[in-house]
């Protein structure tokens, strides 16, 4: 189990690395790439609870894609979310790591305080 965590972390390394060099602040984030960590984050957190870094990064992130990415529509951030979740091509659920962005830590875990 820790060996598929280790690689899970490790398959997701090149995504944060490029996610940190456009910016780790969700503000500076084209709406692209909110898009993205914001189904990530998603996925992540319907397998594990979020540590609250990961949790407040998270928030941040679905509050500029509602404001730059939907014209601060929530109910279009949902309606695109509702589909977006199930065409994401992106690693499936149980091999998600780290919050691509996200400063710091970046992981969540369930037994984080």
């Amino acid at each position: 189990m820790k060996r598929q965590w280790i690689l899970a972390v490790l398959s997701c390394v090149a995504m944060h690395g490029a996610a940190l060099a456009t910016s780790s602040q969700p503000m500076h984030m084209p709406v692209a790439e909110l898009k993205r960590v914001y189904l990530h984050c998603d996925r992540l957190s319907a397998r594990s609870v979020l540590d609250r870094g990961s949790a407040e990064f998270c928030s941040l992130v679905a509050e500029q894609l509602r404001l730059r990415g939907f014209d601060g529509s929530f109910e279009r951030l949902i309606a695109w979310w509702q589909i977006a979740r199930h065409v994401s091509t992106e690693v499936p659920t149980a091999q998600v790591g780290p919050i691509p962005g996200r400063p710091g830590r970046g992981a969540a875990s369930a037994d984080a305080p």
